[in-house]
């Protein structure tokens, strides 16, 4: 039995009482000028998550790129071989293929490359039609960390379900699709003085391997759960780790 509790919902700022403070950041990108625009109020602040964050553009922070909707029989080498054939030198070993635990394919794999791939989804005609998307460091991390909880999702689940912890797990919504298990134990110990290791919050996955906005919180004892029902509810957090 899950307990539910909200988080990042739309409602969330109206949700935040007391007087409220108008912050403003714009970030100059070489395509153009974005404005980001947050509210908060004394009680609920905004966290920033990377005290390094680079506002410099995606081609100079580069570290890989995402591939998805590939065929379910595509491994690694083959991979490798057709974008080789499109003139990008990618080997084998810079090729991470999301799998469950059976050893299928989910047609989602990261290629750990800084070169600039254009139009190589032509090399991957007429078997299907990929998407391309560019990960700075932090998106090529998260894409590791959610191989892995992915390969582990059944058995944490069974450890979740455990007579133990009946009231000890609580169920988060609305979680960002850029957070990882560290930033939401971060987001609660910070902002709900609940502690929680890393391994003890559990996503959950959609089709093909792509990471849900749900995710399931094991805290220490049926106190910190409470506590966390508690001041989580509504609480207001960036969608994007900055």
């Amino acid at each position: 039995v899950m307990h539910p509790a909200r988080v990042c919902s739309r409602n969330a700022w109206a949700a935040l009482r007391g007087p409220r403070l108008r912050y403003e950041c714009t970030l100059n990108f070489s395509d153009g000028t974005r404005r980001f625009t947050t509210i908060a109020s004394p009680a609920h602040n905004v966290i920033a998550f990377r005290e390094d964050f680079d506002p410099s553009p995606m081609i100079e922070r580069r570290e890989g790129t995402l591939i998805e909707r590939l065929p379910l029989a595509f491994c690694a080498e083959d991979i490798s071989s057709r974008l080789q054939k499109h003139g990008c030198r990618v080997d084998a070993s810079k090729v991470l293929v999301m799998r469950n635990r059976l050893g299928r394919s989910t047609g989602r794999a990261v290629v750990a490359s800084r070169e600039a791939m254009k139009d190589v989804q032509r090399a991957f005609l007429p078997d299907g039609q990929v998407i391309l998307r560019p990960l700075d460091q932090a998106g090529v991390e998260l894409f590791v960390e959610q191989c892995e909880r992915f390969l582990k999702f059944s058995d944490d689940i069974r450890r979740l379900a455990s007579r133990e912890y009946f009231h000890r797990v609580v169920t988060l919504w609305g979680v960002p699709k850029s957070y990882g298990r560290l930033d939401v134990a971060y987001i609660l110990k910070h902002e709900c003085n609940v502690e929680v290791q890393p391994w003890d919050v559990v996503f959950r996955y959609k089709k093909f391997g792509v990471q849900s906005d749900e995710c399931y919180v094991l805290c220490k004892n049926a106190g910190d759960a409470s506590r966390l029902l508690t001041k989580v509810q509504e609480m207001a957090v960036p969608k994007i780790r900055v």
